[in-house]
């Protein structure tokens, strides 16, 4: 008795999950509505969660300006989020600038919540001395939740305030800027102000520059910093709208002490001839645990260590400065720190902690196979991301050490061959593209003679300070339209009498591709049908085969390959006597 009812809940969770559902938001939507094209809702009842939502739907936003302050209490279910989501890139502004009930142009509250392609702004500040109107674009203060791809532009507090309550949430591929606020004693408002104290938050993958405080603070008094994972994130000009120097990118510390803070594979860049603090620091006025430096690239910025630490790993990482007097890294007291693990990181001219190579080490016992050169790279570096979430989207970051007037870039980890391709200058996004295309695969050329940015709104006092990083430095947005494996918006598809879309028997979406265990695959179904999902591995083998009833219209369904080894696979689905499949990349934990 006990097993069948084990599989009756089993039947009920995956009919919930396959049979997820699309519901539309329109800025002249309503209450009244029920959701549907034709009869969407406004912005904030979508938000409020009408009883018709379930774990797993989505909700689109479409094209428009959504102007005013908005909470959203969605509640999704662990394997089956629900997701508000732009119908395509920049075209969803939510503009903070009418009055309203919350601390951000948008407050996240309620639990498993995905919110994707979003552009947060509020175009009603003084971004002066008199500052007016200082709310965060977003107010994060949801478990299980994430902010991905979303662009979060010249709000007058933080970019994003990325709260305790908010266990186990992720910022992903965001990009972040003009955010703050410039003071009569310095720059206020950052990229993204975290605290944490249960489960560890993401932050990965994400472009911030230009803030008028700090890039990254992750900064309390008498709170928590416990549990960050700062992975990826290309960062630059933090500070320079709200003051005369350059912040910080990223700080760690306060008056609690930090622990279990991962800072990994970041791409951190000054302009030179500016002053700076440091462009990581780990401590401010508290004894800390634990802090993993590694893999990191920073240019003209130094790694700063204060106060007691038990621990700090410090590996992999390249630091490299312009100026031989430059500090590359610096202490208050490195005898501070229990438990140094200094090694294999590259320098590259300038003082360590005012030791010269040779000296650093004798004096610290550290970096015994690490290297120093006297002289500047002059070979151009560059890392391309691929997004994880979105199919043909991926960031660029090129160090032009070579001085090249244009970088040649294979994009192939990114682009399939035939999309047609958008490339973006990050710093100045709103004027479009730079180079559009088609992708026939190998390298593309970006050119690095870049001039042009877009200013903080308000009329600031160092407006003219404001040039581009070009040609020593750039980062840049693809958007690909993909030929297979994801799409970036919803499926344009001609609607049937009753307005609901019709079309054949398809995929999608399906992500993360690659996964370790979990793949959620989007299909859409002309009819409610019995359907035949089939695992398939690479020798054409059926390794799974399982049989589901869907509703008309998008469905959903999740499959776990925890326990298959690692390789390729195909899912596939059967209906109809139509065949539909996706291919799958599983990788070994």
């Amino acid at each position: 008795m006990r097993v069948g009812v084990i599989y009756i809940i089993l039947a009920l969770l995956t009919f919930q999950v396959t049979n997820a559902g699309s519901f539309h938001v329109k800025v002249n939507g309503s209450p009244s509505g029920n959701g549907t094209i034709t009869s969407p809702w406004d912005l904030q009842t979508a938000l409020n969660h009408p009883t018709k939502i379930n774990g797993g739907d989505t909700i689109w936003v479409h094209e428009g300006t959504y102007n005013g302050i908005y909470t959203s209490n969605l509640y999704g279910r662990n394997n089956a989020p629900i997701v508000v989501r732009a119908v395509a890139p920049f075209k969803v502004i939510l503009d903070g600038n009418k009055p309203g009930a919350g601390d951000a142009t948008l407050n996240i509250k309620g639990d498993y919540t995905h919110f994707w392609g979003l552009v947060i702004t509020n175009t009603n500040g003084v971004r002066g001395n008199n500052a007016t109107d200082l709310k965060d674009g977003i107010y994060f203060g949801a478990p299980n939740c994430k902010v991905i791809n979303c662009i979060i532009h010249n709000n007058g507090g933080n970019g994003v305030g990325f709260w305790r309550p908010a266990i186990n949430s992720e910022i992903y591929g965001c990009i972040i800027y003009n955010n703050g606020y410039r003071g009569n004693d310095r720059g206020h408002g950052h990229g993204v102000y975290g605290q944490n104290e249960t489960g560890t938050k993401q932050i990965r993958n994400n472009v911030l520059f230009n803030s008028f405080g700090l890039g990254m603070s992750i900064y309390t008094e008498g709170g928590a910093i416990q549990g960050f994972n700062i992975e990826g994130n290309m960062m630059f000009n933090s500070g320079l709208p709200g003051n005369d120097f350059l912040e910080r990118h990223i700080l760690i510390g306060g008056f609690k002490p930090a622990d279990r803070i991962s800072i990994k594979n970041n791409y951190l860049y000054n302009r030179p001839n500016y002053a700076s603090k440091a462009a990581l620091q780990l401590g401010y006025g508290s004894t800390n645990l634990n802090g993993d430096v590694s893999g990191n690239y920073l240019v003209d910025g130094t790694f700063y260590v204060i106060t007691n630490w038990t621990s700090v790993k410090f590996t992999g990482n390249s630091i490299i400065s312009k100026t031989n007097s430059s500090q590359l890294i610096a202490f208050e007291d490195f005898k501070k720190i229990q438990g140094p693990d200094f090694n294999n990181n590259k320098y590259y001219f300038g003082k360590l902690a005012g030791y010269t190579f040779d000296a650093w080490k004798a004096y610290s016992g550290q970096d015994k196979n690490s290297t120093y050169s006297a002289t500047m790279p002059v070979v151009t570096h560059y890392v391309l991301q691929k997004n994880q979430y979105e199919a043909g989207r991926g960031h660029l970051v090129i160090y032009n050490w070579g001085k090249q007037n244009s970088v040649s870039v294979d994009l192939s980890q990114v682009l399939a061959n035939g999309a047609e391709y958008k490339i973006y200058d990050v710093s100045n996004l709103k004027a479009g593209p730079v180079k559009t295309g088609t992708y026939n695969g190998g390298n593309v050329d970006i050119s690095m003679q870049l001039t042009s940015v877009e200013l903080p709104f308000g009329d600031l006092p160092n407006n003219g300070k404001f040039i581009h990083t070009a040609p020593d430095f750039g980062v840049f947005l693809i958007l690909g339209n993909p030929t297979s494996g994801g799409v970036v918006q919803e499926p344009n598809l001609p609607p049937t009498n009753n307005g609901e879309p019709k079309t054949p028997l398809r995929v999608l979406n399906f992500h993360p591709n690659p996964t370790v265990d979990l793949v959620e695959i989007e299909y859409y179904s002309p009819k409610e049908q019995k359907v035949v999902i089939e695992i398939v591995d690479s020798m054409g083998r059926i390794t799974k085969s399982e049989v589901a009833f869907t509703k008309e219209g998008k469905n959903k369904h999740i499959e776990n390959l925890a326990k298959f080894p690692g390789g390729i696979y195909y899912i596939t689905i059967t209906g109809s006597g139509k065949k539909v499949s996706c291919k799958i990349l599983k990788k070994n934990f």
